[in-house]
């Protein structure tokens, strides 16, 4: 069979698809991420022209966190762990809420106070869940490993005690530094995807190598 055929073969399987899942979430992930703290930086009192641009770059930022969360869900680094299909279910849940969050907010001139701390405890329970099934299904490593743990522990850490204590919600460092959580779950995902074709490139050239061998 040759590589050509090989490699197709390889993109049908269920791993080519997660394959291709966890490379889309690691774009979609950063990509979100980066506009989640450029969004925080903005801030902007509810109304003014800054609450407006804010609210545009929150809404876009959330749409590719959404697509993000569903996307690392199919790739699926929980493996068949069914606390990691609740988990993501529940995070996705969670993400939907921040889209219509921001949706209201953007059309009202409001933020939309209801909906947002729903949303983020939504979101951090269901990562929180998501992150331990990664944990102990071990299909990722080193510091990756607890990357989903990570997006979903730091909210209660650090967002959700001040948001109990102050009506004006978490600092801003609080909200730019989960943004950049999520920066780094992306980029696990995508570290993850160069270890294991790394590894399955190893894996291919050893036919070749033993064929030399007398």
């Amino acid at each position: 069979m040759n590589s050509s055929v090989m490699n197709r073969s390889l993109d049908a399987t269920p791993e080519g698809a997660e394959g291709s899942a966890r490379r889309a979430a690691a774009g979609a992930l950063m990509t979100g991420g980066v506009l989640w703290v450029a969004a925080a930086l903005i801030g902007g009192e509810d109304g003014t022209p800054r609450f407006y641009a804010a609210e545009v770059v929150w809404l876009v930022a959330q749409v590719a966190l959404l697509a993000g969360t569903v996307l690392l869900w199919q790739a699926r680094p929980h493996g068949q762990r069914r606390l990691g299909d609740a988990g993501f279910a529940l995070a996705t849940t969670g993400r939907v809420g921040f889209v219509a969050a921001e949706a209201v907010a953007l059309a009202s001139g409001e933020t939309a106070e209801e909906l947002l701390p729903v949303a983020a405890l939504l979101t951090a329970v269901g990562m929180v869940l998501a992150g331990v099934a990664v944990v102990r299904e071990r299909r990722w490593t080193m510091w990756a490993r607890f990357a989903p743990l990570a997006v979903g522990v730091f909210p209660f850490l650090a967002m959700f005690p001040f948001a109990a204590s102050d009506a004006d919600g978490p600092p801003v460092v609080s909200m730019v530094v989960w943004g950049l959580v999520f920066v780094a779950l992306g980029v696990a995902a995508r570290e993850q995807g160069g270890r294991i074709a790394r590894a399955r490139s190893s894996r291919d050239r050893r036919p070749d190598e033993d064929e030399g061998r007398p």
